[in-house]
């Protein structure tokens, strides 16, 4: 194990600054901060939704593997010349996607965030994941094309639709799962 934490604080950010882990100093609003923030964010709402009992064994097993995608993707943020995230974690992002909405009937509308805990839960990783890759779209000159590929994909799993389906049976008419549609 590398580094332990021994403290909790260090005083060192009292001025506004923090460390991007090169001992390189950065105002606290740095772009490449307000990244990680997001990126820890989008982490802490997967676990959230995570722990909903309505989820599927194999989508929990697979968004703890997003769950540390995420970490690594923010270590190669902070270091550059570290390479963790490959064009084989988008596509595993991509086969999961294509396999939850094979069994969906195909969304018309847009969709009111609720209806269901998980499905609330979901839409909220979306949305983080989104101002995640917004912001990340504004460091463009110092991390990989794939990092952004990667984030792009996460907030497509349309797991909220599946968790929403999951516990209305087997229906697949969208109207009568009583989706909340966006007017």
């Amino acid at each position: 194990m590398g580094n332990r934490l021994t403290k909790i604080f260090t005083r060192k950010g009292d001025d506004g600054s923090t460390d991007l882990g090169n001992n390189k100093r950065v105002p606290k609003y740095d772009q490449q901060i307000e990244v990680f923030g997001s990126l820890d964010e989008l982490s802490a709402s997967i676990g959230i939704l995570i722990t909903s009992k309505d989820l599927p064994p194999r989508i929990v097993v697979f968004l703890t593997e997003v769950q540390q995608n995420i970490f690594n993707l923010s270590g190669e943020i902070a270091a550059p010349e570290f390479s963790n995230i490959d064009a084989a974690n988008v596509l595993a992002l991509e086969n999961l996607i294509n396999d939850l909405n094979a069994t969906l009937p195909p969304l018309k509308d847009f969709v009111l965030p609720g209806s269901t805990r998980a499905a609330a839960h979901c839409h909220q990783a979306r949305a983080i994941c989104r101002r995640a890759e917004r912001q990340l779209c504004k460091l463009a000159e110092i991390h990989q094309s794939i990092i952004r590929c990667f984030v792009c994909r996460c907030p497509n799993l349309g797991q909220a639709r599946k968790s929403r389906r999951n516990n209305l049976g087997s229906r697949t008419n969208l109207d009568c799962c009583n989706e909340m549609a966006w007017i």
